[in-house]
C-alpha cells in the first residue's frame, strides 16, 4: 500500500511494530485467566503478570536475533520485564501449556475482527451515499451502453442504484464472516487435542477475548475461514473496481 493512501487506524493496526506482540499478550493474559478460572492459578499471579508483563519491541528483536524464532522472543523478553519489575518468581506461568499458535491464531481473529469493522463502516457509508446520490439523480438522463456500445435511455440514479445494491451484498457477506468466520479461535495445544491441558482454559479464555472455541482443530486453526473473508474481500474489491472504471470511462 502507497503510505499516503493508508488509513491511520489501518496503519497502526498491521504496520506499527508493537501491535502484533500486543494482540499475544492480551491473549496470553486471557490464558492466564482461564486458569484462575479452573482454580489452577492463583489471581495474584494472573494480575502479576498482566500488570508488569511489558512488551518491549526492541528487546524482542534482540531475542529473535538469537532464538530465530519470533514467539520464543517475545516470551523471553516478556519474563525478562517481570524480573525487572521485581516479580520474576512468576515468569515460568506465562505461556505454560501454550504451542505458538494457541496465542497467534486468537491474537490474529481479534486483529481481523477490528479490520474488518473498519472496512464494513466505510461500505456503510459508501452504500448511504450511492443510495441518496441515486435518489438524486433519479431522474437524471444519460445513454445506457451495452457490450460498450450505446444503447438505450437510461438514468444516472438507475447506475448508482445497481452498485448501491452490490454493495449491500457486501457488507451482508462481510457481517456474515464476521459473525461466523473470524468467531472461532483455538487454544488447544501442539496438536489440538488439549493433551497436557484442561480444555476449560480455552472456553474461559477465549470467552474473555469475545471468542467462541472451534469445534476441531490441529495445532492451528484450520485456514478457510481465512480463505472465506479474502473471497469476500476480493468480491467487494471486484465490485468498487467496477464502480471507479465506469466513473473514470463517464
Amino acid at each position: 500500500m502507497i503510505e499516503r493512501y493508508l488509513r491511520d487506524q489501518m496503519r497502526d493496526l498491521w504496520l506499527r511494530p508493537a501491535a502484533k506482540y500486543e494482540e499475544w499478550k492480551k491473549v496470553e493474559d486471557a490464558a492466564l485467566w482461564g486458569r484462575t478460572q479452573i482454580g489452577e492459578l492463583p489471581p495474584e499471579v494472573y494480575e502479576a503478570i498482566k500488570n508488569h508483563g511489558r512488551v518491549v519491541v526492541q528487546r524482542i528483536e534482540e531475542f529473535e536475533r538469537t532464538y530465530d524464532h519470533d514467539m520464543n522472543a517475545f516470551i523471553a523478553a516478556v519474563q525478562e520485564s517481570l524480573e525487572k519489575a521485581g516479580v520474576g518468581e512468576v515468569k515460568d506461568e506465562f505461556h505454560k501449556f501454550l504451542t505458538s499458535y494457541d496465542v497467534e491464531d486468537p491474537a490474529l481473529m481479534l486483529r481481523l475482527r477490528y479490520a474488518m469493522e473498519l472496512i464494513l463502516a466505510e461500505l456503510i457509508k459508501l452504500e448511504r451515499i450511492l443510495r441518496q446520490k441515486a435518489e438524486e439523480h433519479k431522474w437524471t438522463l444519460m445513454t445506457a451502453r451495452t457490450h460498450g456500445q450505446v444503447a438505450l435511455p437510461s438514468t444516472f440514479g438507475q447506475l448508482l442504484l445497481v452498485y448501491a445494491h452490490a454493495i449491500s451484498r457486501s457488507i451482508r457477506r462481510l457481517r456474515h464472516v464476521i459473525d461466523e468466520e473470524l468467531c472461532e479461535a483455538k487454544m488447544s495445544g501442539a496438536v489440538g487435542n488439549y493433551a497436557g491441558m484442561n480444555p476449560a482454559i480455552e472456553r474461559y479464555a477465549l470467552e474473555f477475548l469475545g471468542l467462541r472455541p472451534a469445534m476441531a482443530e490441529t495445532q492451528i486453526l484450520q485456514r478457510d475461514r481465512h480463505g472465506a473473508l479474502v473471497a469476500n474481500l476480493a468480491i467487494m474489491a471486484g465490485t468498487i473496481e467496477q464502480i471507479c472504471f465506469t466513473f473514470w470511462l463517464l
